[in-house]
C-alpha cells in the first residue's frame, strides 16, 4: 500500500499537508480559542475554508462591520462529524473560532 498517515495530539495548530493551492491542519484547544483569548477576527479573502468537529465542543463566530459604523456577530455552533464550509470572505466578513476546555 502507498499512503501517509498523519497525527497531532498536542495543543495548539499543525499544517499536517500540503497539496496544490490547499492544505489540510487540525487545530487542537489552545487558550488563544477561548473567549478571554479573544482578541482578533481572521478573515480568508482568497480561500474557501473548511471545519470539521472531531470531538469536543466549538462555536465559529462571524463578525459583520455594516457601514463601518455598527458591529453584529453570529454565533455558528458545529455538529461533530459534520463540515461547515466558509466561502472566501471580503473585508468586512471576518470569523474566530470559540472552543472549549475539557
Amino acid at each position: 500500500m502507498n499512503y501517509e498517515l498523519f497525527e497531532f495530539s498536542q495543543e495548539g495548530y499543525k499544517s499536517l499537508m500540503t497539496y496544490q493551492n490547499w492544505r489540510v491542519a487540525i487545530l487542537n484547544y489552545i487558550d488563544d480559542c477561548s473567549l478571554d483569548g479573544l482578541i482578533y477576527f481572521e478573515a480568508h479573502h482568497e480561500t474557501d475554508e473548511v471545519f470539521v468537529l472531531l470531538d469536543g465542543s466549538a462555536t465559529l463566530l462571524f463578525l459583520d462591520v455594516n457601514d463601518e459604523k455598527s458591529l453584529s456577530i453570529e454565533a455558528v455552533h458545529l455538529e461533530k462529524i459534520k463540515f461547515i464550509m466558509l466561502k472566501k470572505m471580503y473585508i468586512i466578513h471576518k470569523y474566530y473560532l470559540l472552543m472549549q476546555n475539557y
